[in-house]
């Protein structure tokens, strides 16, 4: 019996879903399983800030699940609000990401006070349950930053728009707080990356 162009383009597209699909999700799924385990950089230290809500949010509360962290400051004018930005739509278009705890580290923190760090997650519409934006004393912030993510900050060599000079690395933390990955900011393709990696880990 000859079917009509209708009839075969069903058929195609039952033959796409029943089959091709599946098995184009299985090779995905195999190609991860393959790759080797993600890198283990260091251990970030325990640590106790204080979240735009004024609560603390320590290193032990972020214990048992990934999360990504970054750095951030409000009176920034240069790279701050596009990482803000990416991180809001990293946050919507990674799956995982929309579970995962996000910590946007401030680097200004004698400025940077809880309210201020409210407002400023309120107007980037980043109010969001599962992100905090922590502050701290300077001390504490700038420890955490070079000796526990291994990551650059420094008050001298910045620019009117962004007098202080830090990384606009996003840092994938599992739940046992060791570092697994390092991923620019402003990169779609490293922050597929990043999805991929945090979707591993959050699997494992």
């Amino acid at each position: 019996m000859k079917l009509s162009r209708w009839q075969r383009g069903l058929a195609l597209a039952f033959f796409a879903v029943s089959v091709v699909l599946p098995v184009a999700a299985a090779v995905r799924r195999l190609s991860e399983w393959l790759r080797p385990p993600l890198p283990i950089f260091s251990r970030v230290p325990e640590f106790s800030l204080l979240g735009q809500d004024g609560k603390p949010v320590a290193a032990a509360s972020l214990r048992g699940r990934p999360w990504v962290a970054n750095f951030i400051f409000t009176r920034c004018r240069g790279v701050c609000p596009a990482l803000t930005e990416q991180m809001r739509r990293f946050k919507e278009r990674c799956p995982g990401a929309r579970r995962a705890r996000v910590l946007s580290v401030s680097v200004d923190p004698a400025h940077d006070t809880p309210e201020v760090l409210r407002a400023y997650a309120e107007q980037r519409g980043a109010a969001d349950e599962n992100w905090s934006f922590v502050t701290g004393d300077r001390a504490t912030v700038y420890e955490l930053v070079t000796k526990g993510f291994r990551l650059a900050v420094q008050e001298v060599g910045g620019s009117p728009d962004e007098p202080i000079v830090h990384s606009e690395k996003f840092v994938l933390v599992d739940g046992d707080l060791q570092i697994r990955g390092y991923y620019s900011g402003l990169d779609s393709q490293s922050l597929d990356r990043l999805c991929g990696d945090l979707r591993r880990l959050a699997r494992d």
